[in-house]
């Protein structure tokens, strides 16, 4: 069963991949094997190892922001700030974030008690 909505912005994300820069935007490198002989074995053999996945302004910004120390919410009120209103942000960092913790790239954990 998924996640609430209430519960994905109480999360804290935090990174799982390298990644690198591009500019301004960023650049996540997700291995081609996660796990089992293949990424052990295989994947330092491999002329490409990872996936490069290419961030946009908004996902840039959110992946900056995957320390492990602020929540969701706390994201996306600073992407309130810094970028103009955009409609559905909101929609778009909650499905961003749940892809990347589907493809292994972010882990949401909840934010301990202070």
């Amino acid at each position: 069963m998924g996640r609430t909505w209430g519960e994905i912005l109480s999360s804290v994300p935090q990174r799982a991949v390298e990644a690198t820069a591009d500019g301004e935007l960023m650049v996540l490198l997700r291995p081609r094997y996660l796990r089992g002989p293949l990424a052990w074995w295989l994947q330092p053999h491999l002329r490409n190892p990872y996936f490069k996945v290419h961030l946009d302004p908004l996902g840039s910004f959110v992946w900056n922001h995957c320390d492990g120390q602020v929540t969701v919410e706390e994201i996306i009120g600073q992407m309130e700030t810094e970028f103009d209103a955009e409609d559905q942000l909101l929609q778009r960092v909650v499905y961003f974030l749940r892809e990347l913790e589907r493809g292994q790239m972010v882990r949401l954990t909840r934010k301990e008690p202070a």
